[in-house]
């Protein structure tokens, strides 16, 4: 629960939480923000921080996004590499996490863009009690907090090197697990859904640093979508299948595919991309695999590093919300100056066009005519340049959806002086155009018990709230429920309305 807005600048920054007034209207931005000591004390328990294991529920579809970066310049006389320190991981809904995780990059990779990985973790949060979490192979250290004192972590070492061994752990809801020294292809299991991220860093580096979201392994697909255009930009491929794969690539103004490429079974590829114009589909008749992206690996990985997942095409919609996306550091650009260092990256799946509301309220509106797979930037208005809150849509000429892939993050050759640069980035997840939420409640106690808990011959009574947050009306939907053996459906009792 988040407080009130005060003003009326729809980017709401704030220190506090309150359970009241906590409704937001459409494009509003809630922000909370607050430094966190480290390393954390026992006083510290008493405080409230928004450092991890915080839950958001929200009754209609919104977009999150989780972002850290080290301190400021300065504070009491010491310095700090500030947010060229820094990552970003868009935070998805519950219902997408997953039981299998396979890390796409790591250590021991091959290639020649492996220094910004020689750090690589990978964090797992249970979203419910008594979650076994499975780490197959090793060796690794594993973290978590100690369960008697929450200001401390318990630190396993897991000396086993056979991959078909594994090492379990548990987790309660909202608890978090830390893997360190991933390998490339790394696998871990649970017995309930989890969601993991990757944190990967090169160590030395000053101060190169990627943050990922994972996709479960069980969700892997063989079609997926980046808008990013970097020419300093490279996704690195995984493919764990059992055989060899090719993988095609698509590009502006392709009617086939304009390459191919093989990437090996159990193994990791690298991909250059060649175009600054062009957003990018990669897609195999052979099997599924799954993709990285890198930003800038050049010099010293200082500045402008960051790096998002694949988007599944299965997964586009014709329209995003977009979360965190300042246009620089602490969404203070300097003034009189162009671009901002941070900006929108669009491409669409066909020719669209393209509709940014930079306010979601319809006052302050742009629209891009684009080809199928063009390459789009967009930022937001001075002074800010911030796109937090925005709402990005596609349509085609004929007022059909069509389907866009959207990320954020830092462009190397608009980098202004470090005070301003923000080194993160992440996908915008689309938004869902239909959506069903279902809640049920004891209507008759039957057993008379007042437990306030079901018992058999008790009435629920089950509500389903439909929600079309796409851009055309459906001419018929169909809802279908495969009910539990447990609970008899009530004939003639449903209603509309």
């Amino acid at each position: 629960n988040g407080c009130a807005p005060a003003n009326g600048d729809n980017k709401i920054r704030l220190t506090c939480s309150k359970d009241s007034d906590d409704v937001l209207t459409a494009g509003m931005a809630l922000i909370l923000e607050n430094y966190i000591p480290t390393p954390r004390t026992k006083d510290d328990l008493d405080d409230f921080y928004y450092d991890g294991g915080d839950r958001v529920q929200a009754s209609f579809p919104i977009a999150v996004t989780r972002g850290v970066h080290s301190g400021p310049e300065s504070l009491n006389g010491d310095a700090f590499p500030g947010a060229l320190l820094g990552g970003a991981v868009e935070v998805s809904n519950t219902k997408s996490w997953g039981t299998t995780f396979r890390a796409p990059v790591g250590l021991e990779m091959d290639d020649d863009y492996t220094r910004g990985y020689t750090l690589t973790d990978m964090y797992i949060q249970a979203s419910e009690d008594n979650t076994e979490v499975s780490v197959f192979g090793g060796p690794f250290e594993v973290t978590k907090p100690d369960e008697d004192d929450k200001t401390k972590i318990k630190t396993t070492i897991v000396s086993n090197t056979n991959e078909a061994v594994e090492t379990v752990f548990q987790l309660n809801m909202g608890e978090t697990l830390r893997i360190e020294k991933i390998k490339v292809g790394d696998k871990v299991e649970t017995s309930k859904p989890v969601q993991a991220d990757l944190i990967t860093g090169g160590i030395g580096s000053n101060y190169e640093m990627r943050w990922y979201s994972l996709l479960p392994h069980e969700q892997w697909t063989n079609d997926y979508y980046t808008p990013l255009s970097e020419s300093s930009s490279r996704i690195h491929f995984y493919n764990s299948n059992n055989f060899d794969i090719d993988i095609n690539v698509w590009m502006k103004g392709d009617s086939s595919p304009s390459q191919t490429f093989k990437v090996d079974a159990n193994s990791e590829d690298l991909y250059l991309l060649p175009s600054e114009e062009s957003g990018y589909r990669f897609e195999s008749s052979d099997g599924s695999f799954y993709g990285v992206t890198q930003t800038d690996d050049v010099g010293s990985g200082q500045r402008n590093d960051w790096g998002h997942p694949l988007i599944p095409a299965s997964y586009l919609t014709s329209k995003v919300i977009v979360g965190l996306a300042y246009g620089c550091k602490n969404n203070a650009c300097p003034d009189n100056t162009g671009p901002p260092p941070n900006q929108v990256w669009i491409t669409a799946a066909d020719d669209a066009i393209v509709t940014v509301d930079y306010n979601t309220d319809g006052t302050d509106v742009d629209t891009f005519t684009v080809e199928k797979l063009e390459s789009l930037l967009v930022y937001g208005r001075k002074p800010l340049r911030d796109m937090t809150g925005a709402t990005i849509s596609a349509l085609d000429s004929g007022g059909n959806e069509v389907d866009i892939a959207v990320a954020w993050g830092q462009i190397h050759t608009y980098a202004l002086a470090e005070k301003y640069n923000l080194d993160m980035g992440t996908v915008i997840n689309p938004l869902p155009g239909i959506s069903a939420l279902k809640s049920c409640e004891l209507i008759t106690d039957r057993t008379d018990t007042c437990t306030n808990k079901v018992s058999p011959g008790d009435v629920l009574r089950c509500t389903i709230r439909i929600t079309n947050t796409g851009q055309t009306t459906p001419d018929r939907l169909q809802f279908c429920e495969s009910l539990s053996p447990y609970v008899e459906y009530e004939l003639g009792s449903t209603k509309h309305g």
